[in-house]
């Protein structure tokens, strides 16, 4: 049987206040979660590294809005 593939439902950068860490999620249709590390840039929290930046590209282009949490 053929796999549906998985389409992005969430994504979103999310900074916690208690350490002052940063990190950037990805919510998939099957409910998993893609997470990776992510840092202020010129005031705009963006995800770190290639596969994570490319995600959220990939969100944008499916119009999927990036959201921003504090914790």
């Amino acid at each position: 049987m053929p796999h549906k593939p998985l389409t992005i439902v969430k994504a979103y950068t999310r900074h916690y206040r208690d350490n002052n860490s940063r990190k950037a999620y990805v919510e998939w249709s099957d409910g998993s979660r893609t997470e990776g590390n992510a840092e202020l840039y010129h005031g705009i929290m963006v995800p770190v590294g290639t596969h994570m930046g490319a995600l959220f590209d990939r969100a944008l282009r499916d119009g999927i809005a990036i959201g921003k949490e504090v914790w």
